[in-house]
Order: C-alpha cells, then sequence, then structure tokens
C-alpha cells in the first residue's frame, strides 16, 4: 500500500517508442504482464514515482534496477520499498520511516548488499575522465546511478539508463582524446554530444538531457546548474577491471601497432557477457570467416571488455574494422584476450603470442548493449 492519495502513483513498464520518436537506446527488459487473460509483454525500463514517505528519489532509483535486473537475470530478484528499508536500518541512527532521503554511500551500500560488486566515482575524483567514464558505462548496457546537485540546495538521485542514435552531425564533433606514439589521432565515442535517457521519478521515463546539464527538462529556476557530482554502478561481483584502466590497456595495445589506415581512429569501448559477444560474432554476416573462427575458439571469461576500432565513415554505417577483448575478471594482468587490427588477428596467451594474417573487411558492431525500444 502507498499512501499517495489523491495523487495515485504506481509503477509502470512503458515503451520509449511511446514518448520518444526516433526511439531512443536504452538497457530494456521484458515485464509480462495479463489483460482479461491475454498475455502481454512491455519493453523498457521500470519507473515508479516517489510517495515522500516511503519512497523518495534514492529509493526508486534502487527498486527500479532491482525490477529490471530480477527480471532479466536470475542470479537477482525484484525488491518491495521495505525491504530497502530493513537493508538499511542496520547502518541507519535514526528511524527510516517517513523517508529523508539516502545519501550516495547508503545507496551503494544497499545496492552491494542486493548482490553486486558497487563502484563509485566521483567527479572531484576523476576530473576530466568522469563523463567518458558515465558513458561507457551507459554504453555497456548498465543503468548507473547518478547523483545531481547544484547551489540552491537541490540534490538528486536519478537512473541513466541509455542514449539518443547518433547522427551524421554528431560524428563531425568526435573529439580527439590522445595520439599514438607514431602520431596517429585517437577519437572517443564518448565525445559525440549525444543526449542521455534518464529515469528521473519526478517526471514521465526517458527524459533527455545532456550529461552537462542533466536537469535541463525541469525548466525551473531552482533546478539550474545542476550537475552530476557522483555516479554508481552496480556490476557483477567478479567484473574486477574497471572502465579507465580497459582503456588504458587498449591506448598501450594500440600504441605498439603500426597502422595503413591514415584516417583518425575512432574507439568504442564497452562491457559485455562473453556469451552474449560470441552470438553477435557468429552471426556476423561481414565478419571474415577466419577471424570468426579465431574468435569464437578464444576462451573467454563470463564479462569482457571490447573496444571497437573504426573511423568516421565506418562509424556512420555502424561498421567497424578491429577490435580489442580484455578479461573484465582479471584485476592485475594485462588480460588481453584478442586484437583484430585492420588485417590482423592477435592473440596474447600468457607470454606467447599467436598472429594470422585474415582478408578482413569492415563488419558490423556489437549492438546487444542498448535496444532501440
Amino acid at each position: 500500500m502507498r499512501p499517495t492519495f489523491p495523487s495515485i502513483m504506481g509503477r509502470s513498464v512503458i515503451s520509449s517508442s511511446i514518448t520518444r520518436t526516433p526511439s531512443v537506446q536504452i538497457c530494456s527488459v521484458g515485464i509480462g504482464t495479463t489483460v482479461k487473460g491475454v498475455k502481454l509483454t512491455a519493453y523498457g525500463f521500470p519507473h515508479a514515482s516517489q510517495d515522500a514517505e516511503m519512497l523518495t528519489c534514492a529509493e526508486t532509483t534502487i527498486w527500479s534496477l532491482m525490477e529490471y535486473f530480477g527480471h532479466r537475470y536470475a542470479e537477482y530478484k525484484p525488491i518491495l520499498p521495505d525491504q530497502i528499508s530493513k537493508i538499511l536500518s542496520s547502518i541507519s541512527f535514526e528511524r527510516l520511516t517517513p523517508s529523508k532521503g539516502l545519501s550516495g554511500n547508503q545507496i551503494s551500500y544497499a545496492i552491494k548488499e542486493l548482490g553486486f560488486g558497487v563502484r563509485s566515482y566521483s567527479r572531484n575524483q576523476y576530473g576530466a575522465e568522469f563523463e567518458p567514464l558515465l558513458k561507457t558505462y551507459v554504453e555497456s548496457g548498465i543503468p548507473v546511478v547518478v547523483l545531481i546537485e547544484n547551489s540552491n540546495g537541490i540534490g538528486h538521485a536519478l537512473n541513466v539508463v541509455g542514449r539518443e542514435p547518433y547522427t551524421t552531425g554528431d560524428l563531425e564533433n568526435l573529439q580527439e582524446v590522445t595520439r599514438l606514439s607514431n602520431g596517429k589521432p585517437i577519437l572517443d565515442f564518448t565525445t559525440m554530444p549525444m543526449q542521455y535517457v534518464f529515469i528521473d521519478d519526478n517526471f514521465p521515463p526517458y527524459m533527455l538531457a545532456y550529461v552537462d546539464n542533466p536537469a535541463s527538462y525541469y525548466n525551473n529556476a531552482q533546478w539550474a546548474g545542476c550537475s552530476i557530482s557522483a555516479f554508481i554502478v552496480p556490476l557483477y561481483p567478479k567484473i574486477y577491471l574497471e572502465a579507465d584502466e580497459a582503456r588504458k590497456m587498449t591506448l598501450l595495445l594500440l600504441d605498439q601497432i603500426n597502422f595503413n589506415n591514415t584516417e583518425p581512429l575512432v574507439l568504442k569501448t564497452f562491457l559485455a557477457s562473453s556469451r552474449s559477444f560470441k552470438h553477435s560474432i557468429s552471426q556476423n554476416a561481414l565478419l571474415d570467416k577466419t577471424a570468426k573462427e579465431l574468435i569464437l575458439g578464444t576462451a573467454m571469461p563470463k564479462f569482457i571488455w571490447v573496444t571497437e576500432i573504426t573511423d568516421k565513415a565506418m562509424l556512420a554505417n555502424d561498421l567497424c574494422n578491429g577490435l580489442v577483448v580484455l578479461d573484465a575478471t582479471e584485476p592485475r594482468k594485462t588480460g588481453v584476450l584478442a586484437c583484430i587490427v585492420e588485417s590482423n588477428y592477435i592473440t596474447l596467451n600468457f607470454t606467447a603470442i599467436t598472429q594470422a594474417t585474415l582478408s578482413l573487411q569492415p563488419f558490423s558492431m556489437y549492438e546487444s548493449n542498448l535496444k532501440p525500444i
């Protein structure tokens, strides 16, 4: 029971195609229901409004995370609001009802107790790398909890669950982030000025905003100047390699390779399950047969970091001509599992490096993390 009279606020799963045209690309899950005995499935991201007594923004972000993961993966279960209170009661020195909201540490603690390997990032700690890391986790299909604040005393928690599709104009705004030792420019996918999808319990689902102005859709002077101060990532417990380290390892590897392509490289990094990644490779009609067999025959852990190597022209058609696969479960070693660069396939097996020459043409990029719903 939720004491929300006279405004009846419930929970919902709504397709983003109802509210957004063209449709955005989001973390989505199918949740079943029945209407007069007819079974139906709605695809989207769970949404609920706060009632300010049992639920504030922080509790709804935790609830929606568990509703999403609980319906998508067998390891997790959906939860009710009172379970959040029970989890936090062990570290709270005050009563939790009526709710006064939660701090970032309390949100992290609750998510950790619900079975995740939580990683928190603050803008003060990561500086210029903060927003690229946030976008990398979103590109990995992980709903991220963000904390926003401003000088007017606003403090709010909400989920970032996807982004809008990129356009040709966005590609022209890709920015150079570094250069290899041979002078080759490296552009990063996350530098495209795309709007991201927010699940905000003060609004209908799928609000769009740029990450550097996350409350722009409020149109309220009190919310002006809000910025994301921190974000919390709910990771599978055995994912030890973090996004920033995966990006650095990939650049170190590419720095040792001579490229024939004279165009600046565009790198797109994301986390994936090896099962989904290999399925995508097996169904990739444009990928060289030998390369496909080599990748499918490579032993991989449950989760991997993948960096796709492309350029502006190929990216416009959702194509790439190389990739780097890293072991996401390895905390110490440089866990390079496989690398395709132009027409070369390289795999690192402890200290032995195996290389093969391929007849490689541009092939389709991985698209299983974010779904256009």
